[in-house]
This record gives structure tokens, C-alpha cells and sequence, in this order.
């Protein structure tokens, strides 16, 4: 399921979804509680339930890439922003595997 975000102001968004068997609020606040620790994860203000929906209020640290993908599906990203979204993807790994290594 899809939340529906909505920005507060220009350094905080709420993410809003139904509450399903298929929500992914509740995930999300658990793995950005995880990965609290470093600088790219958006702090988490809020999080609570309220009449059948989840409600997430978190920094809004700009567009992401999963939204860049949505908006500009028909543009390619450059090397550069791709090697940039690889770079960051491993330093968030890197802290739960303890063969660092492999990496």
C-alpha cells in the first residue's frame, strides 16, 4: 500500500496509510529507528494511529529515489546519481553485516 505524503512544511512531511495487512508505515518507522544513527535517514518526529490509519511525521530531507523514479520514469539517471544511490546503499548495509568485506 501506498501512503499518501503531505508536506508540512519545508523540513517536515506525514506520510498517512490506511491501516491493512499490507501497510508500510509501521515497517518504515521501525527501520528508520534502526538506522537512526546516520546523517541520509530522516529523523522521525511522530507516529501514531488514529481511526483505521497509520499517521508518520518524519524530516524531510528532499526527494528520494524512489520518487525520482515515479516522477521522471522516462529520464535515466547519470552515473553520477547512480554511483551516488550506490554509495549510500552500502553505507547503510555496511553497520548490520559484520563482514564489512564483502562490500
Amino acid at each position: 500500500m501506498i501512503a499518501s505524503v503531505y508536506t508540512i512544511s519545508d523540513s517536515m512531511v506525514a506520510k498517512v496509510e490506511r491501516k491493512t495487512a499490507e501497510s508500510s508505515l509501521l515497517h518504515k518507522l521501525k527501520v528508520y529507528s534502526c538506522l537512526s544513527n546516520l546523517s541520509c535517514i530522516p529523523k522521525v518526529y511522530f507516529f501514531g494511529e488514529e481511526s483505521g490509519y497509520y499517521g508518520l511525521v518524519l524530516e524531510n530531507v528532499g526527494m528520494n529515489i524512489e520518487n525520482l523514479f515515479r516522477l521522471k520514469m522516462e529520464i535515466m539517471l547519470s552515473v553520477d546519481s547512480t554511483a551516488l544511490a550506490a554509495v549510500v546503499g552500502i553505507q547503510m548495509v555496511r553497520p548490520f553485516n559484520g563482514l564489512a568485506r564483502n562490500h
